[in-house]
């Protein structure tokens, strides 16, 4: 199935919210996303992370890129600096889901599940940083 991603970024701080998971003895980092519902728009499964998955107020979503997967990856800003709690239902025994923010240049330093999402990530704030200078 199809996702949507959600980069959120704090510009203060040059970080990025990312999901911790600890997941039968595996420990890795992912974009905080979920599955597209039948006939949704990416964009309000965006608005959907937001105010479900992280209880966040946010309004403005930028189309950030499309993987070869066609999951769709938006960005926005925050200036709170606390990670919000991860809202889900029921948990299986011994998977945890941990939200922080990470800074941009750990990005590379850590787990962090799917190649190409890294590396769309690492370029998107590349340019970004670009166009900001």
């Amino acid at each position: 199935m199809k996702r949507t991603g959600l980069i959120v970024y704090n510009p203060q701080f040059d970080a990025i919210l990312l999901v911790h998971r600890l997941e039968n003895e595996k420990d890795y980092w992912v974009v905080p996303s979920i599955q597209l519902n039948p006939n949704e728009a990416p964009k309000t499964a965006a608005k959907r992370i937001c105010s479900e998955k992280l209880n966040l107020k946010l309004n403005r979503f930028e189309e950030a890129f499309t993987t070869e997967a066609e999951n769709y990856y938006f960005y926005t800003e925050t200036d709170t600096i606390e990670a919000p709690a991860w809202h889900d239902g029921p948990k299986t025994k011994g998977n945890l889901y941990v939200p922080a923010f990470v800074r941009i240049h750990e990005l590379t330093n850590i787990n962090l599940v799917g190649k190409e999402v890294k590396d769309r990530l690492c370029y998107f704030f590349s340019k970004l940083k670009k166009g900001n200078d």
